[in-house]
């Protein structure tokens, strides 16, 4: 199920609820549930672009993941304590709080200095890349968002490549939200 924020791109509601009509492939453990490669994740994706968070939301649900959505970053700092997301999925470019400094403040928290965030630009350069590495970020995409490329992503950092059974288990030493970048184990303080 998709939880969004409601407003398209003049909106300027702080309050998150759910979207009608969601997928329904995510994480209800059916029997189908299984072969999807982000079953039973919790992500949050974060774009002022209604269409891309839409469009986002649309992939990952398909993948299996239950996604929630915030229009800005002062939204999704709100709502990360909320969803407690395996994975950030932020926009660069936003009004108020942009993708770099939701990157650096999402690092920057004890609590979510682990879970990896994709940066999307519509900007390809290479100071768009190195200016996220310098924030902390896990990974960037071009937009327009390729489907194959943002669910593969998004899997290989939570380490879900090739294992589509995978369920995540929450506050387990074995999710791999718990391995910090430089591969130490925060469950373990290693």
């Amino acid at each position: 199920m998709t939880v969004d924020d409601g407003q398209d791109e003049a909106g300027s509601s702080d309050s998150a609820t759910p979207v009608d009509g969601s997928a329904g492939t995510g994480t209800d453990g059916g029997a189908g549930a299984a072969a999807l490669p982000l079953a039973g994740l919790r992500l949050l994706v974060v774009d002022d672009s209604r269409t891309v968070r839409r469009s986002a939301a649309d992939y990952l649900e398909e993948a299996g993941a239950e996604v929630t959505l915030a229009d800005d970053g002062f939204g999704a700092l709100a709502t990360l304590v909320e969803v407690r997301p395996h994975a950030l999925v932020a926009d660069i470019v936003m009004p108020r709080l942009d993708g770099y400094q939701v990157c650096a403040l999402v690092r920057a928290n004890e609590d979510f200095a682990h879970v990896p965030v994709i940066l999307l630009s519509s900007r390809d350069g290479l100071f768009d890349r190195a200016r996220g590495s310098v924030a902390g970020a896990s990974s960037h995409l071009s937009k327009p968002i390729e489907r194959e490329a943002l669910i593969a992503t998004v899997a290989g950092l939570v380490g879900r490549a090739g294992a589509p059974g995978t369920s995540a288990a929450d506050d387990s030493a074995d999710n791999p939200a718990d391995t910090l970048a430089d591969g130490s184990d925060k469950a373990h303080g290693l």
